[in-house]
């Protein structure tokens, strides 16, 4: 029996990739990135050459849910090859060749059901599609059961087909797009093709073109012909930006349902480590902020708040300023996975200088830290003799209202984007609240920030997930939502030298200043009233 499999030109180098051999051939293949791109199409079609090219072996396809399979795999098969269709077992799931091959079709809605289905089983080839909504454990896993008995080295071969995002987007994109490998990782073991909408020939039947002619086209030709020209091309470019980021062009760093999708804006929310260092001013006031974990990552985070006086803010942005603006900083970082809760305070204490130590004011750690795990003394306690020890501030638990410390954390970016983005600062905007800015110091909350997805089931929350990105953005949401609770106010010496600070007009400072006094004047009046019945 022999079926004419035909690829298009993206498809075929993947094919490629997939067929080769030896010891240094990738064995981790990437496919994807925008929509429309031919993911689905391919992997079908691979599948089907790999298991006639090679009788008496195994190959998946992989989805999360089965009726996303049906959909856009078997369904799809009959129509187009429906001459198989006599040899599919609906009961399995399996498409039986006459050559002995077998190409399964499996599901697995969760992390549990990745471990039962697919352990003690083997296979030639595996294709995750929509890898994306796997987890990194899952994907790790998957890539185990990539082994047949007597075949060459290489031969063996997992592919993932996914778009930008997801909960398995922080491992798809750290090793097949940015190509940082960590630990056994080596480069040769991952390859990455990038599919685009108008790589795929399929959107452009029907509009007087043939395929040849198509494809003898540049890239700069079809993606204006796409844009332009196809419903769907068009549809994807009238996209809101964040959006149209990842739809149309396969962006790693804004895609669809990305938390802070419109508001991560690198180039405003990112501040050189000299533009940090010169914008915390000595009175400003710092604290920390703990996502503890042992096997998950403990991200720890110093944070510095106060008042950029106008004069100061056009200086460092660019941007006149006719009112001081209020900014939060994170400037550091401390990121360590399996470490004992002592040597862990430690690392704390030894990555804050000494001068700087008498300065921060407070430690916000996860609340689950404050439960006991299996000692004697809870998490926060063996943190909290290390500290004493130091004169650091004890632990005290952190804020732990999800969504609005997610939403706290998206206005501070906006506000970022905002007033730097802007003609001129006018005191509404100022007033509006205050900017959240990262030092480059920080590269992994810059890294984490833009993976942070929405929850489906919650759009007002982030989507919770066993990933490095998912810790450091609790711990950025500890300290930001806990230091912004009035409870937490710094003191009132601290807030009365950041308001003359931020003055440079003698008159304008006066002002402020007999202000700021009757606040607090009036603040402790209420303080002390009792209250009425």
């Amino acid at each position: 029996m022999t079926l004419d499999i035909a690829l298009q030109p993206k498809q075929q180098a993947l094919y490629r990739l997939i067929e080769a051999e030896g010891l240094d051939v990738a064995t981790t293949i990437g496919y994807g990135g925008a929509l429309g791109g031919g993911k689905s199409g391919a992997v079908r079609r691979i599948q089907l050459a790999r298991r006639f090219k090679y009788p008496r072996t195994n190959g998946v396809i992989v989805r999360r849910v089965f009726e996303e399979l049906k959909r856009n795999h078997i369904d799809p098969l009959w129509l187009e090859y429906p001459e198989l269709r006599r040899f599919y077992r609906v009961s399995d799931h399996e498409l039986n060749l006459p050559n002995g091959s077998k190409l399964l079709f499996m599901y697995a809605e969760t992390a549990s059901e990745v471990q039962r289905k697919f352990t003690g089983i083997e296979f030639f080839d595996i294709s995750v599609d929509q890898a994306e909504q796997f987890s990194e454990g899952e994907l790790r896993h998957f890539k185990t059961r990539a082994r047949w008995p007597g075949m060459r080295p290489g031969q063996c071969k997992t592919a993932f087909y996914f778009n930008p995002g997801g909960p398995g987007a922080e491992y798809l994109r750290r090793v097949l797009y940015l190509h940082q490998y960590r630990a056994a990782e080596r480069a040769s073991e991952f390859a990455f093709i990038q599919a685009y909408g108008w790589d795929n020939y399929e959107w452009f039947r029907g509009l007087g073109i043939t395929e040849k002619d198509f494809y003898a086209l540049s890239n700069d030709q079809r993606f204006e012909l796409f844009i332009s020209s196809t419903q769907y091309g068009r549809e994807l470019n009238a996209l809101p930006p964040a959006l149209r980021a990842g739809h149309l062009m396969g962006s790693f760093e804004s895609f669809a349902g990305q938390y802070f999708a419109g508001v991560w804006d690198e180039a405003k929310t990112i501040l050189t480590i000299d533009e940090a260092e010169r914008l915390i001013e000595p009175w400003w006031t710092r604290w920390t902020a703990t996502d503890w974990g042992f096997a998950h990552h403990t991200a720890h985070l110093w944070f510095a708040t106060g008042k950029i006086a106008p004069a100061a803010f056009e200086s460092l942005f660019q941007t006149p300023a006719d009112w001081p603006v209020d900014v939060v900083v994170v400037y550091r970082e401390l990121i360590a996975t399996e470490t004992a809760e002592d040597d862990l305070a430690r690392m704390m204490i030894e990555r804050t200088p000494e001068a700087e130590r008498p300065l921060v004011q407070h430690e916000f750690l996860s609340p689950d830290a404050f439960a006991k795990k299996g000692s004697a003394n809870t998490v926060a306690e063996q943190f909290a003799d290390v500290f004493a020890r130091y004169r650091m501030p004890s632990p005290e638990p952190a804020d732990n209202d999800r969504v609005g410390g997610w939403r706290l954390l998206y206005h501070g970016f906006k506000q970022s984007c905002a007033l730097r983005g802007a003609e001129r600062v006018t005191r509404e905007m100022a007033e509006s609240g205050p900017m959240l800015v990262i030092s480059a110091a920080c590269p992994t909350v810059i890294a984490s920030a833009p993976l942070l997805i929405r929850d489906d089931r919650n759009l007002e929350d982030v989507l919770k997930t066993p990933t490095l990105a998912d810790d450091v953005g609790d711990g950025l949401r500890y300290g930001y939502k806990s230091m912004l609770d009035p409870r937490t106010r710094a003191p009132k010496e601290i807030r009365a030298r950041e308001i003359f600070a931020s003055y440079q007009d003698p008159t304008a400072r006066a002002i402020a200043m007999q202000r700021f006094e009757a606040a607090e004047r009036a603040r402790s009046s209420a303080l002390r009233r009792p209250r009425g019945r």
